[in-house]
C-alpha cells in the first residue's frame, strides 16, 4: 500500500489513488496524516486550486456588496451572476448578513482593489431582494435569490449576461465545470482581490450522497433535480465565493450557460466536494419575475 496512514511510512501520491483513505476521508474519517494532508489541515491553495481570470473572459460576474460607501463600511462579502439589464441571481443565505442586507453590486471588475484596471466596472445599487418562495434558513433547498438594481445595465465587451441551462442535462456532457470567485485562498484564509476561476470535476450524485449524510439540514439528502456536486482534490469554492456561477462552455459557439450557483460546502479545498444550486430547476421561477407576462 503505497498510501501513508498513522504510523506507518509510505510514498506521498495523489489522494484519490489511496483507496482506503480516500472512502475513509469522503465520510469524514480522517487520520492523523494522509496523502496531501497533515492534521486535517489542507495544502493551501488559491480560490482553491485557482488561477487568475482575464479581461472579458466572465462578463456576468457580479460581485454583491454590504454597507456604505459613505462611512466605509463597505465590504464584496459574496458572489452573483448577471441575468439581464437589471437583475442578479445569487443564493438566500448570504441576502442578509451581519454586515446588514445587500445593498451593491459591482460589475464588469476583475480586481476589486482597483477601479483603474481598465476592466470597465460600475457600482449599481440594489433596489429589491427576492428569495425563493420554498427557500427556509433550516434548510440547504432552494437557496437561490434574484436581485433587482435600480437603473438597466448598458452592455459592453466588459459587462454582458450568461446564458441559462435549457435542459436537466445542463453540462453538456462534459465532466467538468467552472467555478468563480473573489473568496478566501483557504479555509479561514484571506480573500482574493482577484477574481480568480477554477475547473471542477462534476461528481456524481450517489457518490456526493455518500459524503453529505446525517446532516439535518438536507433531509433529502442531495437531490440530484435541485442540486450538483463539484470539487477536486485541491480544488473547491471557499468563504466568499457563495452565490456566483458555476458555468459550462460550449465547445461549438463558445458560449457560457449558467448551471449552478456556489452554495455550501465542507472544508474548501479538502476530498469533500462543493453543493451548488442547480439553475435549471428555477428557470420558470426566474423567468415569471425577469420576464413577467404582458
Amino acid at each position: 500500500d503505497r498510501c501513508i496512514t498513522d504510523g506507518v511510512p509510505g510514498v506521498c501520491t495523489f489522494f484519490p489513488q489511496c483507496p482506503p483513505m480516500y472512502q475513509n476521508a469522503l465520510i469524514g474519517q480522517f487520520p492523523r496524516q494522509v496523502c496531501g494532508f497533515s492534521n486535517l489541515t489542507p495544502i493551501p491553495k488559491f480560490i482553491i486550486g485557482g488561477t487568475k481570470a482575464s479581461h472579458t473572459e466572465f462578463t456576468f460576474m457580479a460581485a454583491i456588496g454590504f454597507g456604505s460607501f459613505e462611512n466605509g463600511s463597505l465590504a464584496w462579502l459574496c458572489g452573483g451572476t448577471l441575468k439581464n439589464f437589471r437583475t442578479i441571481r445569487r443564493n438566500c443565505s448570504t441576502l442578509y448578513l451581519r454586515s446588514g442586507s445587500v445593498i451593491w453590486v459591482r460589475l464588469g471588475d476583475l480586481n476589486l482593489e482597483k477601479m483603474e484596471d481598465d476592466a470597465g466596472a460600475i457600482n449599481v445599487r440594489v433596489i429589491e431582494r427576492i428569495r425563493h418562495p420554498l427557500y427556509k434558513l433550516s434548510s440547504r433547498y432552494h437557496d437561490i435569490a434574484l436581485l433587482k438594481l435600480e437603473r438597466e445595465i448598458t452592455f459592453t465587451r466588459f459587462i454582458r449576461p450568461c446564458c441559462l441551462a435549457d435542459s436537466l442535462s445542463d453540462n453538456n456532457s462534459s465532466d467538468k465545470a467552472i467555478a468563480m470567485g473573489w473568496g478566501t485562498v483557504e479555509w479561514g484564509g484571506n480573500s482574493s482581490s482577484d477574481l480568480l476561476k477554477v475547473t471542477l470535476n462534476l461528481i456524481p450524485h450517489s457518490e456526493c450522497n455518500r459524503i453529505f449524510t446525517n446532516d439535518s439540514t438536507l433531509q433529502y439528502g442531495i437531490v440530484e433535480n435541485w442540486q450538483i456536486c463539484a470539487g477536486g482534490p485541491g480544488k473547491d469554492t471557499c468563504q466568499g465565493d457563495s452565490g456566483g456561477p458555476l458555468v459550462v462552455r460550449n465547445n461549438t459557439s463558445f458560449i457560457f450557460r449558467l448551471i449552478g450557483v456556489t452554495n455550501f460546502g465542507k472544508l474548501c479545498g479538502s476530498v469533500s466536494p462543493g453543493i451548488y444550486t442547480r439553475n435549471y430547476n428555477y428557470i420558470s421561477w426566474i423567468e415569471d419575475i425577469v420576464w413577467p407576462d404582458p
